[in-house]
């Protein structure tokens, strides 16, 4: 888990952001991954939170949104820490290694060994984003906070109304441990092991028979795309999912 740190962001933190509100909340104003990328681009379809201009323009200044990610997570740690409470912990010096190796193991200075580090930081950041953001979540088809609800709220349903999964990844457990697949499973089943969820999709199946639940799919390159048609709508489903 230490390595996780490696990247600029604390996996305290992730723990937080990620399995207790994420996993919890996902698309609604308590999932802390809808919010923590504003003003920079908002998912939410609400034009008072963020006009249809501005919208336009997060796209346009989304690859900085990407790259600055990482960045902008210690930024903001040390900053809370400084003006606040103190957030950061003896593990947060680990990103350091990566630019102390730099200078220690090859003949680069400490401000080019510095500038190197910021640039694989960046990088990293970058596809991270790419992948992250383009993953499950975010599709006009999909719930998120503003949109009808269903009148069942069974926690199980809500899940699944905020995911559209990745069908291109299964058939390969690299792709699907590297770009979040089988996101369903993974959301209903967060402690289980990725290699074994493969094996729920008969019992998944059935039970959204049951529930009349939908498992949606789609390809990478038409998730991006949706992702950025969440990003440009301001009005909210009037229709509940499983309607």
């Amino acid at each position: 888990m230490y390595t996780f740190n490696m990247s600029m962001m604390n996996f305290c933190s992730w723990r937080i952001s990620h399995a207790l509100s994420h996993h919890i909340y996902p698309n609604s104003y308590l999932d802390l991954e809808l919010s923590m990328f504003e003003p920079l681009v908002c998912w939410i379809p609400n034009p008072y939170i963020k006009s249809k201009m501005m919208r336009y323009l997060s796209i346009v200044t989304e690859p900085l949104t990407y790259c600055i990610a990482f960045p902008l997570q210690k930024a903001t740690r040390i900053i809370y820490s400084l003006r606040y409470n103190n957030i950061m912990y003896w593990h947060d010096i680990l990103s350091l290694s990566i630019p102390l190796a730099i200078f220690l193991f090859s003949d680069l200075s400490l401000l080019l060994s510095l500038r190197q580090w910021i640039f694989i930081t960046m990088i990293a950041s970058f596809a991270f984003c790419v992948i992250g953001l383009n993953a499950a979540h975010h599709d006009p088809e999909i719930y998120h906070e503003g949109d009808a609800a269903r009148e069942d709220r069974d926690w199980g349903l809500f899940q699944v109304d905020t995911i559209i999964d990745r069908g291109d990844l299964k058939g390969s457990q690299f792709l699907v441990l590297t770009h979040f697949g089988d996101h369903i499973l993974h959301h209903l089943f967060p402690t289980l092991d990725h290699g074994i969820l493969p094996q729920l999709y008969p019992v998944l199946y059935e039970t959204l028979d049951q529930f009349k639940g939908k498992l949606r799919e789609c390809n990478h390159l038409e998730h991006m795309l949706g992702q950025h048609m969440q990003l440009l709508r301001t009005t909210p489903n009037t229709k509940p999912q499983g309607s």
